[in-house]
């Protein structure tokens, strides 16, 4: 089966080309709006296939008033290392043994500090991203169509459209500094110890509780009960952005042909800490990070 993916890939989707970042116009209009009109996006290489480049170029193209930008790997690290590197979230990015680990912790981290738009290297959405909500607008959400069994509590129960699901975190747009944000980044700091240095038969399922849609979902809702004003500037749309969400891009799962799929492994740790328990854990590293002292 490998080996007809790799024909497959290589008579519809090689060689495989850089996605270039091009400058857009960014009106008045757009630039007054409480979300900077900025898309980032992140993979462990700047890398695609034929079909899949031309995906992403397609959704920029359909967001003319939107700057793009994806960060690889190498660059990922660097900002962290450098304006992460003296938090206690900082060794547990480094002690991520899986790339998606280190792509949601990222994610949170540069919008809290520079705010803007998220988007996962494989995802997208039909219309264009502004259209989806009103300008005034602090967070930008939306409903995953996996159920979450543990339902919000009574009092912000409706403030969602589907309060039995999770939130996507695969998208997101937020204003910079926002509670939700900070709120996400404390909870994988407090739960760390938990999940370090364990063995689990699925690690796609506690990479999904630390810190995916598990723990952004606990975020937003005790956000909402702490604070229930958030709600005024808040933007939650319905499942899949309405059913605008294009969840998994043409050509996308080429970039696993390079990149092995987190979600195949068993009987692996996701975190690895050499000690735990403490404001600043010190890290059995990956190649890529330098540990905290």
């Amino acid at each position: 089966m490998k080996r007809t993916k790799h024909i497959r890939a290589r008579l519809f989707d090689y060689p495989l080309s850089p996605l270039l970042d091009a400058e857009h116009a960014i009106t008045p209009e757009t630039s007054r709006s409480a979300i900077p009109p900025v898309v980032y996006q992140t993979w462990e290489e700047n890398l695609f296939g034929k079909r899949h480049l031309a995906a992403l170029q397609a959704f920029r193209a359909n967001n003319p008033d939107l700057q793009f930008v994806l960060m690889d790997r190498k660059v990922r690290d660097d900002y962290m290392a450098r304006t992460w590197g003296e938090h206690p979230v900082y060794p547990i990015y480094c002690g991520a043994q899986f790339g998606p680990m280190r792509a949601d912790i990222f994610r949170y981290c540069l919008l809290h500090d520079r705010g803007g738009y998220y988007f996962d290297i494989n995802k997208a959405v039909t219309c264009p991203i502004r259209a989806l909500h009103p300008a005034g607008a602090t967070a930008v959400l939306s409903h995953e169509l996996s159920e979450c069994n543990i339902l919000p509590d009574r009092e912000i129960l409706g403030f969602f459209p589907h309060p039995g699901q999770n939130i996507i975190q695969w998208s997101f747009g937020f204003a910079a500094g926002h509670p939700f944000l900070k709120r996400t980044i404390d909870y994988i700091c407090d739960y760390a110890d938990t999940y370090a240095n364990r063995v689990f038969h699925n690690p796609k399922s506690a990479i999904l509780q630390l810190t995916g849609p598990g723990v952004f979902t606990k975020a937003v809702r005790d956000c909402l009960k702490a604070d229930p004003s958030l709600a005024s500037s808040l933007c939650i749309i319905g499942e899949n952005y309405g059913g605008r969400a294009e969840t998994n891009l043409p050509g996308s799962e080429v970039r696993y042909l390079r990149q092995p799929p987190y979600f195949q492994s068993r009987n692996q740790p996701i975190l690895v800490l050499r000690e735990t328990h403490a404001a600043h854990p010190i890290v059995a590293a990956s190649p890529d990070c330098q540990p905290v002292a």
